[in-house]
């Protein structure tokens, strides 16, 4: 992923001091694997993961994927 997703996950999970098996128990998974690989960029989270990181972080779209975001919005805009 060359849009910066791995690190604002990474980075969000890390200020609220959550190790990865504390973040993969809240969302459902017995094991790190899903963390690990979407920090580092080996996978992208599904929808649901998604939400659920807005929803643990209380976070908006933009914060948690600000140039992902802005790609979408000027792909818009120019249609």
């Amino acid at each position: 992923m060359d849009n910066g997703l791995p690190s604002y996950f990474r980075s969000c999970r890390k200020r609220y001091g959550l190790s990865q098996k504390q973040l993969a128990r809240l969302l459902g998974h017995k094991t790190t694997y899903t963390v690990s690989s979407i920090e580092n960029g080996h996978i992208q989270p599904s929808i649901t993961v998604l939400i659920s990181y807005l929803i643990i972080f209380d976070i908006s779209v933009d914060q948690l994927v600000p140039q992902f975001h802005k790609n979408i919005e000027n792909l818009l805009a120019s249609r």
